[in-house]
């Protein structure tokens, strides 16, 4: 089941987004996985995947996380979640505002400032799979 689809300011590496995930849902790091490729197999005791993707744009790192256990989802709201996960990365994040209009998103500030902006979805069509 998909979380969220988190577009990043910055690009991290793998070991990064794993430690940031495991801290802010709680996790072994090795309930984590991050990969460009999610056909592949993981293993059973992995919770959370997060699929990467580079993007040509203003936010370069697109992350589609995806839980394995609908537990994770009733944890605290979502972006007090994505707040946490910009702290500890560091960077903005841009999350779905969960309105009707696509083109606007939530910019979550790793200093806890949230706000509105507006994005051309287009600039994320294009991104290429990657692992980080």
């Amino acid at each position: 089941m998909i979380w969220h689809e988190l577009i990043l300011e910055k690009i991290v590496t793998g070991a990064q987004l794993r430690k940031a995930i495991s801290i802010v849902f709680k996790l072994d790091l090795d309930a984590i996985a991050v990969s460009g490729n999610i056909e592949k197999e993981f293993e059973t005791n992995v919770q959370v995947i997060c699929q990467t993707f580079l993007c040509k744009a203003k936010y370069p790192l697109r992350v589609t996380i995806y839980f394995r256990h609908e537990a994770l989802n009733t944890l605290k709201e979502d972006v007090v979640l994505v707040r946490e996960l910009s702290e500890e990365l560091d960077s903005s994040i841009l999350m779905s505002d969960s309105g009707v209009n696509p083109y606007i998103m939530l910019k979550v500030n790793p200093n806890h400032v949230t706000e509105t902006i507006n994005i051309q979805l287009c600039d994320y069509d294009d991104c290429e799979e990657i692992d980080i």
